[in-house]
């Protein structure tokens, strides 16, 4: 494949996916925020889920993840960018104990998008929670905390 062909593909993608990156970052997307962070063992890692824009419906639960990098070391081989954040809309199964993504979007250095992916109901695939884990932790908060929606 050419270069001209792989940057048309390139451009094409980043048109298609601008549209979820600006709905992740269009501030009445989260009018009322409340991040809260949880612990984690990785050094220089910041890892929130917003509080406030948890919803439920019986037992699934839907909620935003963010992960900050305060010292990036991966590059988006892509755009050649440094990954400073991720944020993530999450999905868990409270009775079943199982998590998925429904669509996530990477940043760079001021908050500069740089790839994001969104998930069909039908291609979310959901997997079991093991516990211990920082996704157990995300289970307890958001699967027993009282939601606003």
């Amino acid at each position: 494949m050419n270069y001209k062909v792989k940057m048309e593909k390139r451009a094409i993608k980043a048109f298609l996916f601008f549209g979820i990156a600006w709905a992740l970052n269009a501030p009445s997307a989260f009018a009322e925020e409340d991040w809260i962070r949880l612990p984690t063992s990785a050094p220089d890692v910041i890892f929130t889920i917003d509080k406030v824009n948890i919803e439920r419906q019986g037992n699934i639960v839907k909620f935003w993840e963010k992960i900050t990098f305060e010292k990036p070391d991966v590059k988006d081989e892509a755009s050649a960018m440094m990954i400073k954040e991720k944020k993530v809309n999450r999905i868990m199964d409270c009775a079943g104990h199982t998590q998925g993504v429904i669509s996530g979007a990477t940043f760079g250095e001021k908050g500069r998008f740089i790839s994001s992916v969104e998930f069909k109901a039908a291609q979310i695939r959901m997997n079991a929670i093991p516990p211990g884990t920082l996704a157990d932790e995300e289970f307890n908060l958001v699967c027993f905390s009282e939601s606003k929606k």
